[in-house]
């Protein structure tokens, strides 16, 4: 059987459907291909894990007139070069996962007669995905609270399976990356693939913990923010003594390890203690498929606000703490982490709950789905 990804743009619409082609392939007898555009981290990512990626021309409907008919002819051109990579692969589904070039795609499938399944991994479903499910013989929804945006006629295909986890994050024995130290109180924080400023500039006090022994702090900055990210360490580094050093792909000052990405996940999580995270949703469904308790800072400007109705889910069934972007503050963020920590049983039962909402069979499920929308 072949499948077709269109997956982009960020790691949130990336890894899910690295994920599914992943166990897809360990079922064997099934081959895959990704589309993508050259906006994005697919370009990067994707060969990354070993996939064929081929590229079109989509963009974003924003902006003023002129740029939504640039937009529009964009997209038209990508459907067109998605029509003839469809015709050329031959796939027997197409699955969407978000990004500019699902929309093409997924069009373009439409047209051409090939059953679609698309995966909304949010609370609140984008408008590219409410409209395009429409066309979709399948819609696999992360959250049960995404269904209602849908329209009447798109129900009955609507499966709640949760988002899929990357098989190498529930593995055991995935330790000892990042120069951690055994056994100490270890902190994880990430802004997402691309970063966070506003999470990697309230870093500065946890930069300050670290120093004085009380935690140890991973932190992804990204790869575009990690000069801001260094700047701010070695400033730290400075203050209370101590050089900052080269550690791999990133850099290390007492029980601070500064990396632009991370991308062994598996150790990272399984090393932390606590993570501090916004809320993209499938950041937020690996650290409840590992149980882990964490602080989110959803990010404001998402659409539809749906990182902070991702974080209210998490927050609610008493597994994490949603802060506010525009309140956060170094000195906020180290005083929740203090707290959190000064309190082993509330912290584990804040990690028994997220444990509670993780889903570890949904990649199975969502896979076989797909094998159900054949055409």
């Amino acid at each position: 059987m072949r499948v077709l990804f269109a997956s982009g743009g960020t790691g949130g619409h990336i890894y899910p459907g690295l994920t599914l082609a992943g166990e897809l392939l360990a079922r064997g007898g099934h081959e895959v291909l990704f589309v993508g555009t050259e906006r994005g981290l697919e370009g990067e990512l994707v060969p990354r894990a070993g996939y064929e990626l081929e590229f079109i021309h989509s963009g974003p409907l924003a902006g003023n007139v002129v740029n939504k008919a640039k937009s529009l002819l964009s997209i038209g051109r990508g459907v067109a070069e998605a029509k003839r990579i469809i015709m050329k692969f031959g796939p027997q589904v197409v699955v969407g996962t978000g990004g500019y070039a699902c929309g093409p795609v997924v069009l373009a499938a439409r047209i051409l007669g090939v059953p679609v399944l698309l995966q909304e991994q949010n609370a609140i479903p984008g408008k590219a995905n409410r409209l395009l499910s429409r066309g979709a013989q399948i819609v696999a929804l992360g959250y049960s609270q995404a269904a209602p945006f849908f329209p009447k006629s798109v129900q009955g295909k609507i499966r709640v399976t949760g988002n899929p986890i990357r098989s190498q994050l529930l593995s055991q024995g995935a330790e000892g990356s990042y120069g951690l130290a055994p056994g100490k109180t270890t902190v994880l924080l990430m802004g997402a693939s691309q970063g966070a400023r506003r999470l990697n500039q309230a870093a500065k006090s946890l930069y300050e913990l670290a120093g004085q022994g009380q935690i140890q702090l991973l932190h992804q900055s990204g790869p575009k923010l990690f000069s801001e990210a260094q700047a701010q360490l070695e400033e730290v580094a400075t203050e209370y003594g101590g050089k900052v050093e080269q550690e791999g792909e990133g850099l290390a000052w007492r029980g601070v390890h500064l990396y632009p990405y991370l991308y062994d996940m598996a150790s990272a999580y399984r090393q932390a203690d606590l993570v501090i995270s916004r809320a993209g949703a499938i950041s937020l469904a690996e650290i409840a498929a590992l149980g882990l308790p964490a602080i989110l800072v959803p990010y404001p400007h998402a659409a539809a606000n749906h990182q902070f109705y991702n974080a209210r889910a998490l927050q609610e069934a008493g597994a994490a703490i949603m802060l506010e972007d525009r309140s956060l503050t170094g000195e906020l963020l180290a005083g929740e982490v203090t707290g959190l920590l000064a309190d082993p049983t509330g912290l584990q039962q804040m990690a028994s709950s997220s444990g509670k909402l993780g889903k570890k069979e949904a990649t199975a499920q969502i896979v076989d789905l797909i094998l159900e929308t054949r055409k």
